[in-house]
């Protein structure tokens, strides 16, 4: 019997930091934006290096031996474990990828009031997995699983375009009386209609790195806010 603490440990350690910046200039007017860099990083070979397989000894279905030895503990005859962690990219360590964001909101004549935002940010990853059904002929044997799922690229060295968004807003106030409102909102989102996708395919085939959804179609929404 090992214990836990003989079997290594999972490493899921994320470290990112912001940089923002404001600033002000005549009329009221205001602009600020900044970025977000981060990465996660997870490493789990200590765990996938001590697991091994078990054998016919034990007719429990499933079960998993974990040991401090080497070697493939495989029985021919009878293997009882369904699966076991798999070494290849055990350890995943990604570049930093930056969310960039700003913000700029002026004055206008007549009562009016500008603002717009923009924001790039990073796409989603590209990744391809390939599930193997024909393990008996490549193997020479039959396996404990009817299939098994291959991950044909490396996490976090692969992404799709960036998010790129441009979002504009006017306003205006109408007083009403000495302590009434009426403020009227005209916004428009993704003003520039990006279409970068938001979710892909990742399964390795024909349908590969098709988008599964992307980014909000251009719309324009209208606001009426009343304070009294």
């Amino acid at each position: 019997m090992t214990g836990a603490s003989g079997l290594g440990d999972i490493v899921d350690l994320y470290t990112g930091f912001d940089v923002t910046a404001t600033a002000r200039f005549g009329n009221g007017g205001q602009v600020s934006g900044g970025v977000s860099f981060g990465r996660e990083r997870t490493d789990f070979c200590s765990i996938a290096s001590a697991a091994q397989i078990g054998t016919n000894t034990d007719t429990s279905a499933g079960k998993i031996y974990l040991a401090n030895y080497t070697g493939n503990n495989i029985n021919n005859t009878g293997r009882t474990a369904t699966a076991f962690p798999s070494s290849l990219y055990c350890a995943v360590t990604p570049p930093y990828k930056g969310d960039w964001k700003a913000l700029v909101s002026y004055p206008l004549p007549w009562g009016l009031n500008a603002s717009a935002t923009w924001q790039n940010r990073v796409g989603p990853q590209i990744l391809a997995s390939r599930t193997v059904a024909s393990l008996p002929n490549t193997l020479g044997r039959t396996p404990t699983l009817a299939s098994l799922t291959a991950a044909l690229i490396e996490p976090g060295t692969e992404y799709s375009d960036r998010l790129n968004q441009v979002d504009a807003r006017i306003a205006k106030i109408f007083k009403v009386g000495a302590r009434s409102r009426i403020q009227g909102t005209v916004s428009a989102f993704n003003l520039f209609n990006g279409n970068a996708p938001t979710s892909l395919n990742l399964t390795y085939g024909p349908s590969w790195l098709l988008p599964n959804k992307i980014m909000q179609a251009r719309f324009v929404k209208f606001g009426v806010q009343i304070d009294y």
